[in-house]
């Protein structure tokens, strides 16, 4: 038989059940790739050439990453402009600056966590049908944004909010993905902080 002690010390207790707290946090982070208040990032993403962003990365494996805004601003000065994104809440993952007279000026991507500067790129004819909202591209990248058929939109805050598909491609063989998720645009997307 074991004896167990009557008293057990409380200092040690205490120090055991703290220690214990602690750890179980550790296992309760999120996902930080859509988050909508995500940890600081201590290395700040620098504007590269697509080649560069592409160095060293498995290209199969790439997907535009989320921005923020200061991120944005390095490459779309415009108040005027569009954002895709994955989910209704998320960041963009792609921003777009707009001409007054609706077309796309510039755009920006995160790849690889470095930022890739994108020129409108002439519209082509689609097969799907689908209204072309955007065309950019960099070096052998697009991006490709098109409107939902059945979607009308909405507007909220002065942001026009539109079902979407974007296509992201590498060269003509390399990869080509699509993705659905919002195309939101108007003056006040800097103001309402990414939130509907």
């Amino acid at each position: 038989m074991i004896a167990f002690p009557r008293t057990v010390n409380s200092g040690l207790l205490l120090s055991f059940s703290l220690l214990v707290f602690v750890l179980t946090g550790c296992s309760q982070t999120p996902s930080a790739g859509d988050e909508t208040t995500p940890a600081q990032s201590h290395t700040v993403a620098q504007v590269v050439s697509p080649a560069e962003a592409l160095q060293g990365a498995v290209i199969a494996t790439v997907d535009p990453a989320t921005l923020v805004e200061h991120e944005i601003k390095q490459v779309v000065t415009s108040n005027s402009r569009c954002e895709f994104r994955y989910t209704s809440a998320g960041r963009p993952v792609l921003a777009v600056a707009i001409s007054p007279n609706g077309e796309a000026e510039r755009g920006v991507l995160k790849l690889n966590g470095n930022l890739i500067a994108l020129d409108p790129k002439s519209a082509e004819p689609a097969a799907d049908r689908l209204a072309q909202l955007a065309s950019l591209s960099a070096g052998r990248m697009t991006a490709v944004v098109r409107q939902v058929v059945e979607s009308s939109g909405t507007v909220r805050k002065g942001v026009q909010r539109r079902l979407a598909h974007m296509v992201f491609e590498i060269g003509s063989d390399e990869l080509k993905v699509g993705y659905r998720g919002y195309y939101d645009c108007g003056d006040a997307l800097q103001d309402i902080a990414y939130r509907h």
